[in-house]
């Protein structure tokens, strides 16, 4: 269900009009990717970037500098979260958030290092892989951003090459506003630099544009990093696209009314794909072990003592057992009940961050910067 004649961008605003190229993918349905680097995240903090993804409607969203250890996944709330962190100390990190019902979708997720993690989603015609990064700062040695490099690519080889691929993240670089064909399109910010051409020469390499370079969008849609002073912002966050499926994204900005305490902008893409959901099996009721009643022994007990166990075939034996076992505990034993966890955060608490994120709108930052310091005392 895809129309690649179609020259016209979908909507009619100048703010998601696609300057450049000509044929383009249209798909049938929709949906939103964020990355954001959050500058580390404690419980609290995940309760606000989660409060964030529900007011903005994201569905996936790619985090930097998670600043936590070790790897895994686990509900939070109407969320699902994919983490990977460094194996010794706190920093660095990269992990997903997504809301349940794009987890439905999910077929894996690989685990690459504490810069670089994947996720695949299952889709019509073609399944989705999107690469979240968290790359070194311009600062350390060049042999640092090669060697991040070279892991990308790794990872990029390893993926299914039939794949829609996105990589986004933070990748500390400045592509500028000179534009490179098919690549860099002519809405970047400020001058290239050193970082700014491994990543142009990663893209052409691989046949990749810099998404959020290609559409017109005032200033404060397109930097994604302010200095504590204020006085300085740069576009050093970007989203990767395919050049084959450049028509699939429809628009990339930033959101400048997201907040969450942290110096950068929350970067956001919405795409035209068609997703699948994956059947996962039920998760089943556990028994209260700890609460095993009398009768449930008594029973068990007089079951075994008529069993005839010397002309049955083991495998026929064993299953016997196992049918009185649980037959006899579903009837006896009760289940473990689930308990619901409380909010980390309390009423108080959200409304600082609530009035953090009004201030930093209305650019009263010295507000925003105390209101910040409150926040983190009470999370």
């Amino acid at each position: 269900m895809c129309d690649t004649r179609r020259t016209n961008p979908h909507g009619g605003l100048i703010a998601d009009r696609v300057t450049g190229g000509n044929d383009r993918l249209r798909c049938t349905e929709s949906f939103t990717i964020r990355t954001w680097n959050v500058r580390g995240l404690n419980i609290g903090k995940l309760d606000i970037v989660k409060k964030e993804m529900d007011r903005t409607g994201v569905d996936l969203m790619g985090v930097s500098e998670l600043h936590w250890v070790g790897s895994g996944d686990f509900n939070s709330g109407e969320h699902v979260m994919y983490y990977l962190g460094n194996n010794n100390e706190r920093r660095r990190g990269v992990d997903f958030i997504t809301n349940k019902k794009l987890a439905k979708c999910v077929e894996n997720v690989r685990y690459i290092s504490d810069r670089v993690m994947t996720i695949r989603l299952r889709g019509k015609p073609l399944n989705l892989t999107i690469i979240q990064v968290y790359a070194p700062t311009a600062d350390v040695d060049v042999v640092d951003i090669e060697e991040f490099y070279v892991n990308v690519q790794s990872t990029l080889n390893q993926t299914p090459q039939n794949d829609i691929i996105y990589i986004i993240g933070d990748f500390n670089a400045k592509v500028g506003n000179g534009e490179v064909t098919g690549v860099v399109g002519s809405h970047g910010l400020g001058k290239r630099n050193e970082a700014g051409d491994h990543l142009v020469l990663f893209c052409q390499e691989n046949k990749f544009r810099i998404a959020n370079t290609f559409f017109i969008q005032p200033n404060r849609r397109l930097y994604t990093w302010t200095s504590p002073c204020g006085q300085h912002r740069n576009q050093i966050d970007y989203i990767l696209c395919q050049q084959k499926w450049r028509g699939s994204i429809q628009t990339a900005k930033t959101l400048p009314g997201a907040d969450c305490g942290t110096d950068h902008q929350l970067l956001a893409a919405k795409i035209r794909v068609r997703l699948s959901k994956i059947k996962k099996p039920i998760i089943q009721n556990k028994f209260d072990v700890s609460n095993i009643p009398k009768q449930y022994n008594v029973e068990v007990k007089s079951k075994f003592d008529i069993l005839n166990i010397e002309n049955d075939h083991p495998d026929e034996l064993w299953k016997k057992i196992k049918d009185i076992i649980i037959e006899t505990a579903q009837e006896y034993v009760p289940y473990k009940k689930r308990i619901k966890t409380q909010p980390w955060l309390t009423e108080d608490t959200i409304q600082i961050a609530d009035r953090r994120r009004a201030s930093k709108a209305m650019g009263k930052m010295d507000e925003a910067r105390r209101l910040n310091a409150e926040f983190q005392r009470e999370a």
